[in-house]
């Protein structure tokens, strides 16, 4: 089940109309509009409302032009999705296509996470060493711009294929970063293959960065767990899961596992709650006994956050940063039979105490700003260097595991 906030380069659209607009519009042009009765009094009749087959004629025969009933079409049922909430989004079939193959092994883009805002695409997490993340986008940034082109003025399938183009492939953004005067990065595209696990050891200190949950991510934990300890045993260990934008849910529960031996991790509720789900911890701990400090930020949603909810929860692991997004949904893919797809929120994650991630995010144990941003977050380009001048909150972790092995030794 998938769950993050958007595979890489998806682009949720707001659309070109308001949602009022598109919610009018929405009766005469969805698929397979039937003649259904409903139990629920207070629902609409999408496919007899008069109010909105009247704006569809008047627009038909007042608008400036004439009208792209396609594009009216697609807008609407964008617009209908969106007014549930900013991660529900409609695919035509060639972006689905696109999509589906995007999901599946190496592919040309960017290496970035984003979402559709008020006409720019949203940067929730540059990719760790993809063009996105060497060029330095930060969470929070606005791409105002691609190739010149206003975001607000292009298709789906438009912002789709840009940001997927071939790789060696130059695209130009312009960035508006908070109040600063925009700028522009030129970026080549490359294939995009997602390595979820760097490490390192300095002194009896494990570094463990996780930048993804996917197939591979709980395999190659366990790997560099293993590698780390060979060295002999750890004081302490950091798990760095800034700017990770989330993945799988199977994969956020066992990599979980690996520091939870028993008990709930999430549990997952459903407006049903004869379907909600309750994820178990599934008894292969490593690092027994080892403090643990995980490092979040804004950027940390969706499987990251149930993670460090767990550990959290637990009192597992101090979290150290800054709260995380709040992305606490998960998102069912559901096919149209050749007119694309939908993506629609169905649950919502809670920790093990039972607190709701969604809208919420997890708190940091101890608040630490990151200072100034770099790129390669976690590490830097000199491989005999661990820690970054600049990087805050990763020198305030081992700064505290160094403490608190040192207190022990006394």
């Amino acid at each position: 089940m998938a769950m993050q906030t958007t595979m890489i380069g998806i682009i949720r659209i707001m659309g070109k109309f308001k949602h009022v607009i598109a919610l009018l519009l929405i009766s005469a042009m969805l698929p397979g509009c039937y003649n259904k009765s409903t139990s629920d009094s207070g629902a609409i009749d999408f496919c007899h409302d008069g109010l909105m087959k009247e704006i569809l004629e008047m627009v038909r025969l007042k608008y400036v032009e004439k009208p792209d009933e396609q594009k009216m079409r697609e807008g609407a049922i964008n617009g209908m999705l969106m007014a549930l909430d900013p991660y529900s989004t409609y695919m035509n079939q060639e972006t689905y296509e696109l999509y589906m193959e995007s999901t599946n092994g190496e592919f040309g883009g960017i290496g970035v996470e984003v979402l559709f805002m008020e006409n720019a695409l949203r940067v929730i997490s540059p990719i760790d060493d993809t063009p996105a993340a060497k060029a330095g986008l930060l969470y929070g940034d606005l791409i105002i711009k691609v190739d010149d082109e206003a975001v607000g003025s292009l298709s789906q399938i438009k912002l789709f294929k840009k940001l997927h183009g071939t790789p060696g492939s130059a695209i130009k953004l312009t960035i508006q970063r908070g109040n600063q005067d925009s700028f522009e990065l030129t970026l080549t595209r490359a294939i995009i293959t997602i390595n979820p696990i760097k490490y390192k050891r300095e002194g009896d200190i494990g570094y463990l960065r996780i930048s993804y949950f996917n197939e591979k991510t709980t395999q190659m934990l366990q790997k560099a767990i293993q590698s780390i300890q060979k060295e002999g045993a750890l004081s302490g260990a950091i798990i760095d899961l800034r700017n990770n934008p989330g993945g799988t849910l199977d994969q956020a529960v066992s990599v979980t596992s690996l520091f939870v031996n028993k008990g709930k991790i999430v549990e997952v509720k459903s407006r049903d709650t004869t379907k909600s789900m309750v994820y178990e911890a599934e008894g292969v701990e490593m690092l027994k006994d080892v403090p643990l400090i995980v490092l979040t930020n804004n950027g940390s949603a969706s499987a990251s956050e149930i993670m460090a909810g767990a550990l959290k929860d637990y009192k597992r692991a101090i979290i150290l940063g800054k709260t995380t997004m709040g992305k606490g949904s998960v998102q069912g893919l559901f096919s149209l039979e050749g007119r694309g797809a939908i993506k629609l929120t169905i649950s919502h994650f809670y920790t093990p105490l039972g607190h709701e991630i969604h809208g919420k995010g997890i708190a940091p144990d101890i608040v630490v700003d990151s200072g100034p941003i770099i790129s390669n977050i976690g590490y830097v380009k000199d491989e005999k260097q661990l820690i970054s001048d600049d990087d805050h909150q990763l020198n305030r972790a081992f700064d505290m595991l160094k403490g608190m092995a040192l207190l022990k030794s006394r």
